[in-house]
C-alpha cells in the first residue's frame, strides 16, 4: 500500500492527502533555533530521517510537501542522494520521488515528480 510521509506532524487536515495512501510522520514536531547545534540539525534528528528516507518506496510512496522547511530540505535530500545511489549501483529503473503539492483553487493535492 502507499504512504503518504509528512515530515512531522501538522494541525492542517490531511484527508485529502489519504486518496494517495496511509499517512506516516516522520518527526515529533518542528526544529526551533535553540535546537540547531554549530549550524547543524541534531544528530538524533538527522538519524530519525535517514532511517525513514531507508523505508521511502520510490514506486508506491509520496512525499508531502509541508511543514519545517528544514526538515523537509534534509529528507528530500537524503531522498534524492539515496535514489542517486541506486541509479548507479543498478541498471533496474527508480522512480523518480512523486511528492504532493496543495492547491489552494482545486482544494486537493496534485503529484510533482522530481527527476
Amino acid at each position: 500500500m502507499s504512504r503518504v510521509w509528512s515530515v512531522h506532524p501538522t494541525k492542517d487536515d490531511l484527508t485529502a492527502a489519504l486518496a494517495y495512501g496511509e499517512l506516516v510522520t516522520v518527526t515529533k514536531g518542528y526544529l526551533f533555533g535553540d535546537e540547531v547545534d554549530d549550524e547543524q540539525l541534531p544528530a538524533g534528528l538527522i538519524a530519525i530521517l535517514d532511517a525513514a528516507a531507508e523505508r521511502f518506496d520510490f514506486a508506491e510512496d509520496f512525499l508531502l510537501i509541508n511543514g519545517d522547511q528544514l526538515q523537509f530540505a534534509t529528507f528530500v535530500t537524503m531522498l534524492a542522494r539515496r535514489r542517486w545511489e541506486a541509479l548507479h549501483q543498478s541498471d533496474t529503473f527508480i522512480p523518480p520521488i512523486r511528492m504532493l503539492r496543495w492547491d489552494r483553487q482545486a482544494l486537493g493535492y496534485f503529484v510533482v515528480k522530481l527527476p
